[in-house]
């Protein structure tokens, strides 16, 4: 990295193509694949993970809110984009302009959605939400024929989807078939009512991998299409790969005496003479603090504990055991290095937590750099405060 400070982020999007193929093998071509790119696609960009979801074997796209899905459009993306939050009525002018899928669970936005497609002579497609559990948005299965027969009532409008989102199924089962029932109840009550709706859905990324038996017409896989998701059984385990590489570059060394304390806080003291390297990142990138006097990076090959306190734009590590290293020399903070790797599963263990392996990438600030690689090459660039770098992929 030239030009600025050596910390970036590398996104290898050919192992995003190879998750999706094989998202696609396991739930099969008679399920519909979206791919849900929401938060930057997981941190690691949105438009660039959907694009190259779409081209090899995604049919639509989910995302969380009406910007993402417009900045999806404004790229030139035309595959369905489904909205799966709830939106305000201010925002539905650009839901109709831009022929985005919206999630609905309250009447009011779907007459809102209506009134708008009637003024701009549109047809959209929405999704009815249903809270099967999670107890979060939706509506009750209870509730989910009278409230269908209000929407499908509606000018203008189209039931495209009926959906509900499992809260446990990385993890834990009973829950989730305690939800997958309810769901199917409310299903039934639907087709019982002749309301013949497309697409059924409810498998997130843990579900396309534990519980195959809840694909029904489509699955919504999201943070698998960057990170393997562990199985429960061994049987169903997937070739996945990490598409995220965190790296930086020795700043600085200098040598410490043995009584001596490092940082903030005085938090760690040398119970020896030790070899300390100063690398310019810290937790103003993202780098959770919490990895403080616990956590380790690569050099060489070779894990270094940090030590000290993270600070915001610098952390220190020990580099005592390594033999030759010098500034300028390559560090991974997270992926691999040599026959090393710091898996986001790691950090997980040290910051608790099932899920922080997906936040933390969605934490790293707009101070690092994205390098994209595609097609065995760097073939984007993203630069949040150089913009004037910024190098756009040709898909």
């Amino acid at each position: 990295m030239s030009k600025h400070r050596p910390t970036w982020i590398e996104i290898n999007l050919d192992n995003v193509a190879h998750n999706v193929r094989k998202i696609k093998e396991r739930v099969g071509e008679q399920v519909c694949l979206m791919a849900t790119v929401k938060g930057d696609g997981y941190g690691h960009g949105s438009y660039e993970v959907a694009s190259v979801a779409l081209k090899n074997g995604a049919e639509k796209l989910a995302v969380a809110m009406v910007d993402e899905g417009v900045m999806l459009r404004r790229k030139g993306i035309k595959a369905p984009i489904l909205i799966l939050g709830v939106s305000p009525l201010e925002a539905v002018e650009n839901i109709v302009e831009y022929d985005l899928m919206q999630a609905v669970c309250s009447i009011e936005l779907a007459e809102a959605i209506s009134k708008e497609s009637v003024k701009q002579g549109k047809r959209m497609k929405v999704n009815i939400k249903v809270d099967s559990g999670m107890n979060r948005i939706g509506v009750r299965p209870a509730e989910v024929v009278s409230f269908t027969k209000q929407v499908r009532d509606l000018p203008h409008l189209e039931i495209e989807g009926v959906f509900t989102h499992f809260a446990t199924s990385y993890y834990e089962k009973d829950f989730v078939e305690k939800q997958y029932q309810a769901f199917k109840e409310a299903l039934a009550s639907l087709e019982e009512a002749g309301l013949d709706i497309p697409y059924r859905h409810c498998s997130n990324s843990g579900a396309v991998v534990n519980f195959p038996h809840t694909y029904l017409d489509q699955v919504r896989p999201g943070s698998m299409l960057t990170s393997p998701v562990k199985a429960q059984f061994p049987d169903l385990q997937m070739d996945l790969r990490y598409c995220f590489c965190w790296k930086t570059k020795v700043a600085f060394l200098h040598d410490m005496k043995k009584g001596e304390s490092l940082g903030y806080n005085l938090v760690y003291t040398a119970d020896s003479d030790r070899r300390i390297a100063v690398l310019p990142v810290g937790w103003g990138d993202g780098l959770p603090a919490d990895l403080s006097n616990q956590g380790e990076v690569l050099i060489s090959g070779e894990r270094c504990p940090i030590r000290g306190r993270i600070c915001m734009d610098q952390t220190m590590v020990d580099v005592t055991e390594i033999k030759e290293i010098n500034v300028g020399d390559e560090v991974v903070l997270l992926g691999s290095q040599k026959d090393q790797e710091i898996s986001h599963l790691e950090w997980t263990t040290i910051l608790g937590g099932y899920n922080n392996h997906i936040v933390v990438r969605c934490l790293v600030t707009n101070r690092v750099p994205r390098i994209f690689i595609y097609q065995g090459k760097e073939a984007g660039k993203r630069v949040p405060l150089r913009p004037e770098m910024n190098k756009e992929i040709v898909f």
